[in-house]
């Protein structure tokens, strides 16, 4: 299991948002093509790559 952690700072509040990736792993590999595969063909891909967070930042919150 896959789990990313994205944190978007707006003004002065900090949203910590946790995703669990494995359905949609589960989902592409049903198409029998990997995500970047299928990324191309449907034209999903914007090119961006996430952010890792800074691990430090995120054990302060704990």
């Amino acid at each position: 299991m896959v789990d990313w952690l994205i944190i978007v700072e707006t003004d002065k509040v900090i949203h910590i948002v946790e995703i669990d990736i494995v359905e949609l792993v589960v989902k592409n590999e049903s198409f029998g093509m990997s995500s970047d595969e299928f990324d191309k063909e449907t034209g999903l891909s914007d090119g961006l790559q996430p952010k890792q967070a800074d691990l430090s930042y995120v054990h302060a919150l704990y």
